[in-house]
């Protein structure tokens, strides 16, 4: 079964470093499109691909919308040239981010995956489904963020998983040049107060 979006250029052996942008996007906001436009840059991405996901186990389902509403709505809100949207995790029979890692990597050898994440999410990064075989198969680069929680990279510090891996910072003016697996960057920048949660509260979100 191929894939929703076409990574490679003409020719098999062309090399591409791709951002894996994977979430609910319940709905996408300024926050996300925010750290999509920073990771191209300050990543050196020659593609970002926001992975929607069908199902989230980490999450509540009864506050989501549907997967083609949601993936609809990231369409709609995605307009650059680097960024792509891919619905592939609805085409597997496990919609965990490490079988969807796993499979990618199978499918395209000669690119080099860096998988994305707000820093929210690290602290709980344990409970994921296969979780040290996701920070074996490709970097992570967390962004650091303020959500109704306040965490940041300095609390997600503290998280089981940065015991292993190997830990960098980028701040605002430096960028990654080289990445590995098993390793977490931190990405400092603007910081912007907003989630998905916080928007779906609003009396005006439908």
């Amino acid at each position: 079964m191929s894939s929703r979006f076409t990574l490679l250029p003409a020719g098999k052996n062309s090399r591409m470093r791709v951002g894996l942008f994977g979430g609910s996007f319940n709905p996408p906001h300024v926050g996300h499109l925010h750290f999509a436009k920073e990771a191209i840059k300050r990543l050196n991405l020659d593609k970002l691909v926001w992975l929607v996901a069908p199902q989230n186990p980490m999450k509540d389902v009864a506050l989501r919308h549907s997967f083609s509403r949601r993936i609809t709505d990231v369409r709609k809100f995605v307009r650059h040239p680097k960024m792509a949207v891919s619905d592939i995790e609805t085409y597997q029979r496990h919609t965990y981010t490490a079988a969807t890692i796993a499979r990618l990597r199978k499918m395209h050898p000669n690119v080099e995956f860096i998988w994305l994440m707000g820093a929210d999410n690290l602290p709980s990064f344990h409970k994921w489904h296969r979780w040290k075989n996701i920070v074996e198969a490709a970097p992570i680069c967390v962004f650091d963020r303020v959500i109704d929680k306040v965490v940041n990279v300095y609390s997600a510090l503290k998280s089981r998983v940065i015991k292993h891996c190997n830990v960098s910072v980028i701040t605002r003016n430096s960028s990654m040049q080289c990445v590995s697996p098993q390793s977490i960057s931190m990405m400092r920048g603007k910081r912007i107060n907003i989630s998905s949660t916080l928007l779906r509260a609003t009396k005006n979100y439908v």
